[in-house]
Order: C-alpha cells, then structure tokens, then sequence
C-alpha cells in the first residue's frame, strides 16, 4: 500500500518587505507585509489609508513619491491568510520613508 503525503503547497510569490494589495470589506489597501509562514499559511502585514480614524497614526511622508495627500496607518498589524493578499505586487512604486520607518518598526511590534 502506497502512503500519499497530505502536505499542502502553499504559494510563494508573496516577499517580506514589499506592499500588496491587502483585501478585506472596506476593499483592497495596500499593506506592508514584514512576516509570513508558509507553512502555517499566516501572513502579518500593516495597512495604509489615506482616510483618517480612530485607530490611525499619521505619517510625515506619503507612501506613494508623487502624491502629496497624507497616508495614514493602523495602529495595530493585521494577520490574515494568503487569499486575502494579490498575487502581485503593488503597480505603483510605493515606498515607506525613512523618517517613518521607526513609527512602523514600532507598530510592528505590537501584538494583535
């Protein structure tokens, strides 16, 4: 008798430090992906917006280069599963500002 393995094969394409299009009820938002598992197929990643709220912190600097609206992040990381991500990465050339790294480094660290 043959033993066929049960092992899923989870989809890699996803890389820390790059933002995709994170999709919930509200849409699609970028988010900042700075952990994943593939094997357990958890995904933690930041969310930016560009509307203000309870739970947001504004950043000195916009994440996309050439609009000059302001971006806003949640305070909290989200964790999720690869589904709920694109395949792709962002179209846009977005980027985290320096000056903004040490407020996302420090979300980063808070738990769920």
């Amino acid at each position: 008798m043959r033993i066929i393995s049960k092992k899923r094969i989870y989809s890699k394409h996803l890389e820390k430090g790059r933002i995709y299009k994170h999709y919930d009820s509200n849409g699609g938002h970028p988010a900042l992906i700075y952990y994943k598992n593939d094997k357990k197929n958890i995904y933690r990643a930041l969310k930016f917006t560009h509307k203000d709220g309870a739970s947001r912190t504004m950043l000195k600097h916009n994440i996309e280069p050439n609009d000059e609206g302001s971006t806003y992040v949640h305070n909290y990381p989200i964790e999720d599963k690869r589904n709920s991500f694109s395949s792709s990465k962002w179209n846009k050339n977005l980027s985290v500002h320096k000056e903004d790294k040490p407020l996302i480094n420090f979300i980063k660290r808070k738990n769920k």
